[in-house]
């Protein structure tokens, strides 16, 4: 995001908001589950509100 205007933002205050914004968040964010060959199945739900939309509104 550095590469986009950020106005009164610095840089290091954006990454310092990222990582706290990301912080409730598991370990592995995004599981990837193997199901079958070639099958696979990203779990969202391990947000703060068990909800896929947990990862675009954490900020």
């Amino acid at each position: 995001m550095e590469r986009f205007p950020l106005g009164t933002f610095h840089p290091s205050h954006l990454r310092y908001l990222l990582s706290q914004a990301y912080s409730t968040f598991d370990k592995n964010t995004l599981p990837v589950r193997r199901l079958r060959k070639n099958q696979y199945l990203i779990e969202t739900f391990h947000g703060p509100t068990a909800s896929f939309k947990d990862l675009s509104l954490q900020l």
